[in-house]
């Protein structure tokens, strides 16, 4: 299990590891946390995955053209 001081303070630090206790988290909290354990516990830096076919994608906390992926999904 990561530590928070080996990690850059990222979205989705607090709720992985809140999950990892056994506690409960949001809809968005949950996306973010599946997206920091994704993406490595960003240790290669905080930045999009750049990974469209993701069906979380549209979600990433990272994603430069979140708000405009999240309205065409939810029009389709």
């Amino acid at each position: 299990m990561p530590t928070k001081q080996a990690l850059p303070k990222a979205k989705g630090m607090t709720s992985y590891l809140a999950h990892l206790k056994g506690k409960t988290n949001t809809q968005r909290q949950a996306i973010e946390a599946y997206c920091y354990d994704c993406m490595g516990f960003y240790e290669d830096g905080i930045a999009d995955c750049q990974n469209p076919k993701c069906p979380l994608y549209p979600f990433m906390p990272y994603n430069p053209l979140r708000s405009a992926q999240r309205a065409a999904w939810g029009k389709k």
